[in-house]
């Protein structure tokens, strides 16, 4: 009881932020979303990796079409989710995949598939904050792109300057040298300083992870991280043994080469970024950085600058309150013609009823007059042949008839 007045207290004589870490927890529990796009030539080990990086074999099933599917070499966006549960915090992940990017024999463009991809996803954000009633979606903003770089190349190709040209302004560029376990120490070492000259001389941004300068070991990390792009990876599907203990790699008839080994290949680091330390970190420069660009040219291309979109924006909102009074107006005026037209059926129905009662008393009255001229009928009928007797006695009163003429003759014999 002491003990619990005693830290009641202390919270009363605190500002009270000592409780902002219990609740940025609380937040956090309730998971999110992280989308990569992953791009790079076919044959590279795209899927594979992805499916190394997520312990998730189903990733490679759906980024790895049947060779049905794979004739058609024009560039597709194809998107994949699964949902993962960290401890008890639900995280889904999805992968896009770009099928058919850089395998035609004429590629130009080819990139304009992803970002438009990238724009849709943006515009659709925007629209969510724009209308009047928001409703809460899912963050469907691409948060890293993986660009895969051939391990044969000299450095980056025309194609992979102008691809990530296009796209390192709208997303948060990771690149890396797949199958790096096809070169040697030496070789990944100049490849690497080869592809850092090119990106610098053409002035392509790269995610650069973000320094805690109040914790130097995490400062050095991510200096490191920094350091070591792009990274050589190298995917496996199953584990080996090496050493007398099992673990993720690949044999060789040279040697086995452990995917988790940061002396073998870049993988953990990789995955420390992307999953680990700064997961993050590219959720918001996301929405902070790439978002608020396609937000800001939008609406300086629609009303000349950020005010006049906001002015537009508000006059957009004023016609809709205004649309909305004049449909409760033609509503109640609706309902006052609905509701004269009843009354109108009313008094039609009240008219037709009376005259089907007047109807019913004509017919009645009818059958009384046809019922009475059948009674009548028959006296008339006796009438007639007792007048036409009397008629003929009054025409002919001196003619005997037929019986006294026979009486007088039987008198004469």
């Amino acid at each position: 009881m002491q003990r619990h007045l005693s830290r009641h207290e202390d919270n009363r004589q605190s500002v009270g932020f000592s409780g902002l870490t219990n609740q940025l927890y609380r937040r956090a529990k309730k998971g999110g979303e992280f989308n990569v796009m992953v791009a790079g030539e076919a044959g590279l080990g795209k899927s594979t990796l992805i499916s190394t990086l997520f312990m998730d074999p189903a990733f490679k099933k759906g980024l790895n079409p049947p060779a049905s599917k794979r004739v058609e070499r024009t560039v597709a966006i194809t998107p994949m989710s699964q949902t993962f549960k960290f401890g008890s915090i639900p995280m889904t992940v999805t992968v896009v995949d770009t099928p058919g990017f850089g395998d035609a024999v004429n590629n130009s463009n080819c990139w304009d598939v992803l970002v438009e991809y990238i724009d849709a996803k943006f515009r659709d954000h925007l629209q969510e904050e724009m209308s009047v009633q928001r409703q809460k979606k899912s963050d469907s903003l691409v948060h890293c792109l993986l660009y895969f770089i051939n391990p044969s190349s000299n450095g980056l190709k025309p194609l992979d300057i102008a691809a990530l040209q296009a796209l390192h302004k709208k997303v948060n560029i990771v690149p890396v040298i797949a199958k790096s376990d096809t070169l040697t120490k030496p070789e990944v070492t100049i490849l690497k300083q080869k592809i850092q000259r090119d990106i610098a001389n053409n002035n392509i941004s790269l995610f650069s992870p973000t320094e805690d300068d109040d914790d130097p070991s995490s400062a050095k990390a991510a200096r490191k991280l920094v350091e070591s792009l792009p990274f050589a990876v190298v995917g496996a599907d199953g584990t080996v043994e090496s050493g007398g203990k099992t673990v993720r790699g690949r044999k060789y008839g040279w040697g086995t080469v452990e995917i988790d080994n940061p002396d073998h290949c870049d993988f953990f680091l990789l995955k420390d970024m992307l999953v680990r330390t700064h997961l993050c970190d590219l959720r918001e420069v996301t929405k902070d950085k790439h978002y608020e660009n396609f937000r800001s040219g939008e609406l300086r291309k629609n009303g000349g600058n950020a005010s006049m979109s906001i002015s537009a924006l508000q006059q957009s909102i004023t016609a809709d309150a205004n649309l909305d009074e004049e449909f409760s107006k033609l509503s109640s005026e609706k309902e006052k013609f609905l509701e004269e037209k009843r009354r109108q059926e009313r008094e039609f129905q009240e008219k037709q009823k009376q005259l089907e009662e007047q109807m019913r008393m004509l017919r009645e009255q009818q059958k009384l007059l046809e019922l009475a001229q059948q009674q009548t009928q028959p006296q008339g009928d006796q009438e007639q042949p007792q007048q036409l007797a009397s008629s003929q006695q009054q025409q002919s009163p001196s003619r005997p008839s037929a019986l006294a003429l026979q009486g007088v003759k039987g008198d004469t014999v």
